[in-house]
């Protein structure tokens, strides 16, 4: 009778972490919407914050088909 090996992997789950990110994202529109004089700066910071949340989150090639 064969022994059966069986290999456990450790993982961690961020989803917290991607949930707090896209809060700050949001966030960061809704303040563009109220607060007309920091309107571009604040869509800037929005746009590149949710494009390096998306980048860490789901890298390049995470999900190949």
């Amino acid at each position: 009778m064969a022994i059966e090996k069986t290999e456990m992997v450790w993982t961690t789950d961020y989803t917290n972490v991607l949930i707090a990110d896209i809060s700050i994202v949001i966030l960061f529109l809704l303040l563009t919407l109220f607060w007309r004089e920091q309107r571009l700066g604040l869509f800037v910071g929005a746009s590149l914050y949710g494009l390096f949340t998306v980048l860490w989150h789901f890298p390049p090639g995470l999900l190949t088909y």
